[in-house]
């Protein structure tokens, strides 16, 4: 049975319901994975561990305590061929930005504050060459917030949170 439907079906009993990421392998799944649950009143959270770690909470613990517009700066690299090279099936591959990048992206949900206002991006992905791909994005409240993902590149991920007196990174040893 596959992750969607295997949780879909959990959503038949009273349970509290905690996935991997990808929930699923599209966008459009997730999202009609996601009606379902609405439609049962069920909550469906999906395990991003970059979240937990101890420095993501110092940082969001000291966040709090400063005033002022918070520039978020994401950086992001991907790597396919690694992926299938450590037996990924090659479908959850073929959609790695989404089944990865996700780890990258949650930054923005944890830092910065409100809702997405404008998004905008350039670059195009392609999964067999090297490919450079840019976001912006601006938030209600002013935060703002910059995407970049190196594809088929080495580099680590980085997060960088930049307030007006303080900067925080967060990058794997």
């Amino acid at each position: 049975m596959s992750m969607p439907q295997t949780i879909i079906k959990c959503l038949d009993y009273d349970w509290e319901i905690l996935c991997e990421k990808p929930p699923a392998l599209s966008v459009e799944n997730a999202k009609e994975i996601r009606d379902i649950a609405n439609k049962k009143n069920k909550k469906i959270r999906v395990a991003l561990n970059r979240s937990s770690y101890s420095v993501t909470g110092f940082v969001k613990k000291e966040l709090e305590k400063i005033d002022g517009k918070r520039m978020i700066f994401a950086q992001d690299q991907e790597d396919p061929e690694r992926a299938l090279s450590m037996g990924k099936p090659k479908e959850v591959v073929e959609r790695w930005m989404y089944a990865n990048s996700i780890h990258i992206l949650d930054y923005f949900g944890i830092f910065a504050r409100g809702n997405f206002k404008i998004i905008k991006t350039s670059g195009s992905l392609d999964f067999n060459k090297p490919c450079f791909i840019e976001s912006h994005i601006e938030f209600n409240s002013g935060d703002l917030g910059i995407y970049h993902a190196f594809w088929n590149e080495p580099g680590p991920w980085a997060i960088t949170v930049h307030l007006p007196d303080i900067r925080f990174e967060l990058r794997p040893l």
